[in-house]
């Protein structure tokens, strides 16, 4: 697991990035929402492929995403080449897998985990005095080379990473209730609600007055 981050002696700007990026338990975030390497600490590699609907990311590949964006913006910061090396079907975005063993699973949330610290210790190191300007690196954790030279300020990568993983955070969130939804309850969650049944029709009565 990436250490916590110690604020102690870091100018303002990287303490607060640091909160942001890494938070803990004894330097919370304000939001106080999980973050996503601890929603992932009991899901299962089942759970890891479940999809709701065909066309949504499962959270294993939202967690590689997370991942790979780490990669991207500490090699942003640093100017370093770190690769996240899982095989990808567009920029960001690995390849789906049918199966996934508890194995590989454990390893790939290895590759989360170590993503994380690399991102923890790019912002630690960062020179506090260039954050409103263009970092150093590249970016590409996929190898590709950047279509122009970086032109945003430091800064915004880092919060901007840090928006990133709390939006995914959330998707992870949802996914994991889902997943437990229709373990616990899949004939509550799969069939409509059952009906009333209709109360049986009786015809009319018809009354007719007597002649006197």
């Amino acid at each position: 697991m990436p250490s916590q981050p110690s604020t102690d002696g870091f100018h303002p700007r990287i303490a607060n990035a640091l909160v942001s990026i890494a938070p803990s338990s004894k330097r919370p975030a304000w939001h106080g929402a999980p973050t996503v390497l601890g929603l992932l600490r009991d899901v299962s590699a089942e759970h890891a492929l479940f999809r709701p609907l065909p066309d949504m990311n499962c959270i294993r590949e939202i967690a590689l995403h997370v991942a790979y964006w780490n990669f991207n913006v500490g090699n942003i910061l640093t100017g370093q080449s770190a690769f996240l090396d899982v095989p990808q079907r567009t920029a960001g975005w690995v390849e789906p897998v049918s199966e996934l063993s508890e194995g590989q699973w454990a390893r790939e949330r290895t590759l989360v985990e170590i993503s994380f610290l690399f991102l923890t210790d790019a912002v630690r190191d960062f020179d506090p005095a260039r954050l409103d300007e263009p970092p150093p690196g590249s970016g590409a954790a996929d190898g590709r080379k950047p279509a122009k030279p970086l032109t945003r300020p430091a800064a915004q990568y880092i919060h901007g990473i840090a928006e990133h993983n709390l939006y995914h955070a959330a998707q992870i969130k949802a996914l994991k209730l889902l997943a437990a939804g229709m373990d616990g309850g899949a004939s509550r969650q799969t069939k409509p609600a059952a009906k009333p049944a209709a109360k049986p029709r009786t015809a009319p009565t018809r009354t007719t007055k007597r002649r006197a």
